[in-house]
């Protein structure tokens, strides 16, 4: 003891600084120690909330790109979403088509048509207005939702394909419809590619699930018949409605059916076809004219909210 009381008494300067910087570097060791402590901790918290917020903005992107417009008001489609998200591929449009496009029977003949409400089918006026007036009965047939009556709730056909549209109800609401494309500036849809989907005479009058279904009364449904093409031009037909020209191949029976673009959604419904000694030309009124007819029916449908890329 008496050596360190000498110790001291000597050299306290320089014991004093040491034993200071000693407790200061202590002091610094453990101050960083809780502090890369606390950073780390506030690093995981800031991934949490990353993550979180890169699932948040997925989920808004998702609900985005499948927002439809009904009437005046953009829809954000809420449970399943998937019947309204752009195709991935072309079998996505594929089943796309055959959960909405139908065939059309009457007592005249045949024709396709969509839905555009799960109650609610579209269709030429040509298709049906042979069969009777305004409330005739027709039948549609479609793999997802079987074989139902519809009636005629409204139709506009003036026997020159000027205005060609007939609106179909059925009393269930089992329909998977299409959405449609406000076509405002139908020159540049030129040489986009199209896909036409319906049910021509000339294909399924060999399909045995058709011969079983007319011939036996059995419930079959024909394939669908899906060709594709590109859109050549746009005209006004007879000076009063625009169509486009295109050549998805069709033939009779795909009257009344849609004409889509890569995602799916209808830009025109396929109408008539003019053959002549240098080929042939298919016409599809275009949509915007199909919007028009619906809004006189008092119908809402779903309308493409963005471009389809």
């Amino acid at each position: 003891m008496e050596f360190i009381r000498r110790t001291w008494q000597n050299s306290w300067f320089l014991i004093l600084p040491i034993i200071i910087l000693g407790i200061f570097v202590i002091y610094i060791l453990f101050l960083g120690v809780k502090l890369s402590h606390q950073d780390n901790e506030r690093l995981s918290g800031l991934l949490v909330e990353k993550d979180l917020l890169n699932s948040t903005l997925q989920d808004l992107t998702l609900k985005s790109e499948a927002a439809v417009c009904m009437g005046e008001e953009l829809v954000i489609p809420s449970g399943n979403i998937d019947d309204l998200m752009p195709p991935k591929n072309a079998s996505d449009v594929v089943e796309k088509l055959e959960k909405s496009v139908v065939l059309i029977l009457t007592e005249n003949g045949l024709g396709s048509g969509f839905f555009v409400t799960p109650s609610k089918v579209v269709t030429n006026g040509h298709v049906v207005n042979g069969s009777a007036s305004k409330g005739a009965e027709v039948f549609i047939v479609n793999a997802n939702i079987g074989v139902h009556r519809a009636r005629v709730s409204d139709i506009q056909f003036s026997g020159d394909y000027a205005e060609d549209f007939a609106l179909l109800t059925i009393d269930e609401q089992v329909g998977t419809p299409l959405t449609l494309v406000n076509v405002q500036s139908p020159s540049e849809f030129k040489l986009d590619q199209v896909f036409a989907a319906g049910f021509p005479g000339s294909v399924i009058e060999s399909d045995q699930e058709f011969i079983k279904l007319i011939e036996l009364g059995e419930f079959s449904v024909p394939d669908l018949v899906i060709t594709d093409g590109t859109i050549s031009s746009h005209q006004k037909v007879f000076g009063e409605v625009f169509a486009f020209v295109h050549t998805a191949q069709m033939s009779g029976g795909n009257s009344g059916g849609p004409l889509v673009n890569q995602c799916g959604n209808v830009i025109g419904v396929n109408t008539f076809i003019n053959t002549s000694t240098d080929g042939v030309r298919n016409f599809s009124l275009i949509s915007s004219e199909l919007l028009q007819f619906l809004s006189r029916s008092m119908v809402v449908p779903r309308v493409s909210a963005r471009e389809c890329k």
